[in-house]
C-alpha cells in the first residue's frame, strides 16, 4: 500500500528529538528545534513559539556546535544594522514624498 506523499513528507520534517535549551542568562526555552543558523544566533522553535537566540547567550559547547565565529557574526550585525539603516532613511524620504504631494 503506498502512503500519500504529504504523510512522508510531514515524517521527513520531523525533528528526531526536541530538546531544552537554558540560555547563559537563565532563560529556558523548552521542546526546542533548531530552524536556522544565523551568524550572530539560533533561531528556534520551541513549546511557546519561535525566537531568535544570540549565540553570545549560549554556551561554548552549543557555539561550537554550531559554528560560531564572533567575526562573522561582528559583520553580519554591522550589514543588518546598515540594511535597517537604509530601509529606515527610504521609508523617510517617502513620507516626505507624500508630504509634499
Amino acid at each position: 500500500m503506498r502512503k500519500p506523499a504529504y504523510l512522508l513528507l510531514a515524517v521527513a520534517l520531523l525533528p528526531a528529538y526536541a530538546e531544552d535549551l537554558t540560555t547563559t542568562d537563565g532563560k529556558t526555552y523548552t521542546g526546542v528545534t533548531v530552524t536556522k543558523v544565523d551568524p550572530d544566533g539560533l533561531r528556534i522553535a520551541h513549546s511557546s513559539g519561535t525566537a531568535k537566540v544570540p549565540f553570545e547567550k549560549l554556551s561554548d559547547e552549543i557555539q561550537k556546535k554550531h559554528g560560531y565565529d564572533p567575526f562573522n557574526a561582528y559583520d553580519h550585525a554591522q550589514a543588518e544594522k546598515a540594511k535597517q539603516a537604509a530601509m529606515e532613511k527610504a521609508e523617510a524620504e517617502r513620507a516626505r514624498a507624500v508630504q509634499a504631494q
